[in-house]
């Protein structure tokens, strides 16, 4: 590959572009891009510890496999894939928008955690978010219509609440999942297993059109209601309600270990 070596570092406008596709990008001081970075599948980075500031700016991967380290995003930052992408960073990381646009995103296996403060949207089937064991925090709805958001062991936290899609597909198998207000889990493909959590940040209502199974849940001094008639919740681990409240309402709850009131 050919190297873009930048010997004073620099900046990348609002209005610029930079292609570093088929490149690797050598850094000898501080990169600032508010403007658009393009990468690649063959793109690498030699940042010598300087760092690559995308605050406020766009990254625009066409197929790429990323360690970012020394890489600095905010709530300004966006991210948009024109391919599959893995991106990897032991840090935890913030991104204002993640647009998929049909693409797969995997956060691989060392990274720690990414939080999205504006609303993700999932509207195309192809589009996938797969994060494997790290974190994900959505401050804002989850829009799920269809498309797939895969865990195998982090923590999905749900901060503004969820409602599956007709199209949409959650696997939380492995992993726990935190969330405020509203689950509903009604519509859709929902997966978990007897490894799953269920973690009250505020009061929750449960909807389900299916039975759905968790090692145990956690409210947290939280009550938990069930939205339908139809919500149906299983736990594998023994339940303890300590002046905690559980409405069922007219639902089922199915426990395979001991209730202790």
């Amino acid at each position: 590959n050919a190297t873009l070596r930048l010997n004073s570092g620099g900046s990348v406008t609002d209005t610029g572009r930079l292609d570093v596709g088929g490149a690797i990008l050598e850094l000898q001081g501080r990169l600032a891009v508010s403007g658009r970075l393009v990468l690649d599948n063959t793109t690498s980075f030699n940042l010598n510890d300087h760092a690559l500031d995308l605050s406020g700016g766009t990254i625009e991967s066409q197929g790429a496999t990323v360690e970012w380290a020394n890489f600095v995003t905010d709530n300004a930052t966006r991210l948009t894939l024109e391919g599959d992408t893995e991106v990897s960073s032991t840090s935890p990381f913030t991104l204002g928008a993640l647009t998929l646009n049909g693409h797969a995103l995997q956060l691989g296996e060392e990274s720690s955690g990414l939080t999205l403060p504006n609303p993700l949207v999932l509207e195309n089937a192809a589009s996938q978010l797969d994060t494997g064991s790290a974190d994900l925090t959505l401050e804002s709805p989850l829009q799920l219509d269809a498309g797939a958001l895969t865990s195998t062991a982090g923590t999905l936290t749900f901060a503004d609440g969820l409602a599956l899609g007709t199209g949409g597909t959650l696997d939380v198998s492995g992993s726990t999942v935190s969330v405020s207000e509203t689950l509903d889990l009604s519509a859709g493909t929902f997966t978990s297993d007897e490894a799953s959590i269920l973690s009250l940040l505020e009061q929750t209502v449960l909807t389900t059109s299916a039975p759905v199974t968790f090692q145990s849940v956690s409210l947290n001094e939280q009550p938990l209601s069930f939205g339908s008639s139809t919500t149906h919740l299983r736990l594998a681990d023994p339940f303890v309600l300590d002046n905690l409240t559980l409405n069922t309402d007219n639902g089922s709850l199915t426990l395979s270990g001991t209730l202790t009131l």
